[in-house]
């Protein structure tokens, strides 16, 4: 029956309890987004217990978990609505490494072939097959005028960055040439990188249909 959080087996005649199992991960990721926020209020953006990931990564991947969840178990069994929310919530975090990736010079030969070396089409295989579990979504996403928007203002963020030399927070330096000009680039960094990655992921919240409530009303607010 679609849209039943149990799921009977005629042959045990057992049923398994998928209300729990959801529940548990609703909590995790809930737990996971909370935490995330407070690293970010107390300004210690990177978490060195998982594995160095940014905490506006672990808030928006959490995040963007809770509301395809939300939105696919309304349409799903259960067992499929989990496991697409976490390979769509896994393709937002792909597709930005991606296009951070191949934003340096050095990843993409623009000027002559071959445009791609044998590591760059590895990782861009690597990658995109964790991009791909997005066709199996496709009927239940839309591009809005509110997600246009804010791919609108994605794209603007990261010709803004590229424009002030794309600087890293790890290094030293720019990779183009600076045409806006900035005293203190490493926080410069951080405020692009962190701001365009939430972009992102409300980018890939809002093509989710129907949009989540709670995400409607956030944006109605801004």
């Amino acid at each position: 029956m679609t849209g039943s959080r149990t799921e009977e087996y005629p042959a045990s005649g057992k049923a398994v309890p998928y209300s729990r199992v959801i529940l548990v991960i609703r909590l995790l990721a809930l737990s996971a987004m909370v935490f995330a926020v407070f690293k970010i209020a107390t300004r210690e953006y990177w978490l060195d217990n998982f594995s160095g990931v940014s905490a506006f990564t672990l808030g928006c991947v959490s995040g963007l978990y809770l509301l395809s969840e939300n939105t696919l178990t309304k349409n799903l069994h259960t067992p499929d609505s989990v496991i697409l929310s976490i390979l769509y919530a896994a393709s937002f975090v792909a597709s930005y490494e991606v296009i951070y990736h191949y934003t340096f010079p050095v990843s993409l030969n623009y000027l002559r072939p071959p445009f791609l070396g044998g590591q760059e089409i590895r990782y861009l295989v690597t990658n995109g097959v964790v991009i791909l579990p997005v066709l199996l979504m496709m009927k239940h996403l839309k591009v809005k005028r509110t997600g246009l928007i804010l791919l609108t203002a994605f794209v603007a963020t990261w010709t803004t960055w590229i424009l002030y030399g794309f600087p890293q927070y790890f290094a030293n330096g720019y990779y183009y040439p600076v045409f806006l000009k900035t005293e203190d680039p490493y926080t410069l960094s951080l405020r692009l990188n962190f701001g365009s990655k939430v972009l992102l992921a409300a980018f890939f919240g809002s093509c989710l249909n129907p949009i989540p409530s709670c995400l409607t009303s956030m944006l109605a607010s801004i």
